[in-house]
């Protein structure tokens, strides 16, 4: 009797640290499951917050492929693919292209860079010469060619969805109720952590002033070229690296909205 009877109590001390720890496991599994949860919630959150004020979003695919878990602190790879269009109409109204209008004094761009007569060399009653007096005529044909070519990009650009695709690293703590805290965003570039701020787009002002800069930049390439007597072909500019025509075109390349990071 006593031997079944110490039978029965190991079974049943048997069975329950077999369902301790099959509980145990479990509550590990769903804290997991959680945890992923709220670090792509966090991430998405991040990406529409921080790019909903100049692009529509479409598209959004972003899930934690990798969880490292120490102690009380993770690490989480996200990687994220989003299809951006700029919210713009038309590039007369993209930021960059208004600051740009500013530094030449100009009202319309299209007034500069399709004169009523359609050639570019016939500029002694331009819109750009007019505004700007100063600047020589073969300055501002120049000038006006390499502008041509910039606002044709970015006309490319209005109402065509690029995909935006960045590999995430949230980093933070883990709560006592297995959520998470205290998450640090970063992008990996390469094996690089970089503070995911940096990807933030730049505000309308300092997309204008990005214009006025560039302008005067253009501006100054176009003069050092003329100086120089070389072919007024835009390919070539030291100020305005003119990429060759491509079928496959990348909105991404074109100072309009995204800080560069490369």
């Amino acid at each position: 009797m006593v031997k079944r009877y110490l039978i029965l109590v190991l079974a049943i001390a048997m069975l329950m640290t077999f369902s301790a720890g099959y509980l145990s496991a479990s509550h590990l599994s769903s804290n997991e499951d959680l945890m992923k949860g709220e670090i792509a919630a966090h991430v998405r959150d991040w990406v529409l917050g921080q790019y909903s004020e100049h692009y529509h979003l479409s598209d959004y695919s972003g899930d934690v492929v990798e969880l490292e878990v120490v102690s009380n602190e993770f690490r989480a790879l996200v990687p994220v693919v989003v299809y951006t269009t700029l919210k713009y109409d038309s590039a007369e109204s993209v930021p960059y292209v208004q600051g740009i209008k500013s530094a030449l004094n100009i009202s319309s761009m299209e007034d500069v860079i399709r004169p009523p007569s359609g050639d570019l060399s016939q500029l002694s009653d331009s819109a750009l010469l007019k505004a700007n007096p100063y600047l020589d005529p073969e300055v501002a044909e120049i000038l006006t060619v390499m502008l041509s070519e910039l606002y044709s990009d970015i006309e490319e650009c209005i109402g065509a969805a690029t995909g935006l695709s960045l590999d995430f690293v949230a980093i933070g703590k883990i709560e006592s109720s297995g959520r998470v805290d205290s998450v640090s965003l970063f992008v990996d570039d390469m094996n690089r952590l970089i503070n995911a701020d940096l990807y933030v787009p730049k505000s309308k002002d300092a997309l204008r002033a990005d214009g006025e800069a560039d302008e005067f930049r253009f501006a100054k390439g176009a003069t050092e070229r003329a100086a120089q007597q070389t072919s007024q072909s835009t390919n070539g500019y030291d100020d305005y690296n003119r990429r060759p025509r491509r079928t496959s075109f990348y909105c991404s390349d074109l100072p309009l909205v995204t800080t560069p990071i490369r």
